[in-house]
This record gives C-alpha cells, sequence and structure tokens, in this order.
C-alpha cells in the first residue's frame, strides 16, 4: 500500500510540479534537456514545473523513463521528504551520463523511448516468432508421424 494515498477516499495529493523542480535541480539537468529528451518546448516543461499544466500520459511515461522513477513515485509521492535514496540515484546518472560525454561527445545517454520500446517489442516478437516456428515444427512432425 502508498503511504501518501489518502484513506477517506478524497483524491490523492499531486506532487508532479513539485517533484520535478527536485529532481531537475538533484540530476543537475536543465528544464531545456528535460524538453529535448520529452520533445516539448521549453516552457511547456516550466509550466509543469511551476503546476500551471500537467503533462500528457505520454509526456509524463517520458519523464518517467529519464528519470527511472515510477509514475506513482512522480506523481503521488512527495519525492523530497521520501526515504528514496535520491542522492545516491542522481549522482549515479550524472556519473554515467559526464561518463557518456567524455567517451562519445554525446550530450544524452538516455535513448528516445519510442527506440527503447521498438528494440524490446522487435526482441519479444522474434522471440515469439522463434517459438511459434518451433511449435509449428513440432506439430508437424507428429501430425507426419499420425498420418503415415
Amino acid at each position: 500500500m502508498v503511504e501518501h494515498m489518502p484513506q477517506n477516499g478524497s483524491q490523492p495529493v499531486n506532487f508532479l510540479s513539485k517533484n520535478l523542480r527536485y529532481l531537475i535541480r538533484i540530476f543537475k539537468i536543465s528544464q531545456g534537456e528535460l524538453a529535448d529528451f520529452v520533445g516539448r518546448k521549453q516552457t511547456t516543461i516550466s509550466n509543469w514545473v511551476i503546476g500551471n499544466s500537467d503533462p500528457t500520459a505520454c509526456d509524463l511515461i517520458k519523464v518517467h523513463q529519464y528519470f527511472g522513477i515510477s509514475l506513482d513515485t512522480l506523481v503521488l509521492m512527495d519525492i523530497e521528504k521520501s526515504k528514496l535514496p535520491m542522492d545516491r540515484y542522481a549522482a549515479n546518472f550524472i556519473k554515467l551520463r559526464n561518463e557518456k560525454k567524455d567517451i562519445s561527445g554525446e550530450k544524452n545517454i538516455i535513448k528516445e523511448p519510442d527506440v527503447i520500446f521498438n528494440k524490446t517489442v522487435i526482441g519479444h516478437l522474434r522471440q515469439m516468432d522463434n517459438k511459434l516456428n518451433s511449435l509449428e515444427s513440432m506439430t508437424k512432425k507428429l501430425l507426419g508421424k499420425d498420418t503415415k
């Protein structure tokens, strides 16, 4: 059970804007960097951070992928007050980002979410195709033996 969910049936508290401010600060990124990853303008990110607007579900998923933090944690938990080891996590993120810059000169270590998703889906489809081919082959052998 999530400790920050209200027990009386009222709406849960939305910590998204507060969490975005906190994550941008401890991950030492700019709103522009997050905007580039999400595919939005920096002003849109700024509106999310100050609470003037909320991201779409797709944008929220991209934010989750960028920071590697679950969606429910991003929205429903006050991350700064939580006992999550965010400082250590952010330090590892920054270290990896800097190592990637040193090696390749690239700005981001994180691939576009669609690319990651597509590669994962393609991998799963290939595995399923291989299993189906094996089943088809075994079925033909069994049917071939039964019909002789």
